[in-house]
């Protein structure tokens, strides 16, 4: 859940890359923004996502979370 108020420039790192495998490369990114989500289905296999650290002096505000569906019986 993003709760970063600023804009956010690419050059201030933090944003959310959604990899190809273990060590990319980067299929798509995503800025931090202000009440956004990015839900991700981890079921799937090869599924990889890292978020670099953020440079200088920025407020970056996420919630992140883990949901895992039970299995089915």
């Amino acid at each position: 859940l993003g709760l970063t108020e600023a804009p956010w420039a690419e050059q201030h790192g933090g944003w959310l890359e959604l990899l190809a495998g273990p060590e990319g490369p980067a299929l798509e990114r995503r800025a931090p923004g202000w009440a956004t989500i990015d839900l991700l289905d981890v079921r799937e296999p090869g599924r990889w996502h890292r978020v670099p650290i953020v440079r200088e002096h920025h407020v970056r505000r996420t919630i992140t979370g883990w949901f895992h569906p039970r299995p089915e019986t």
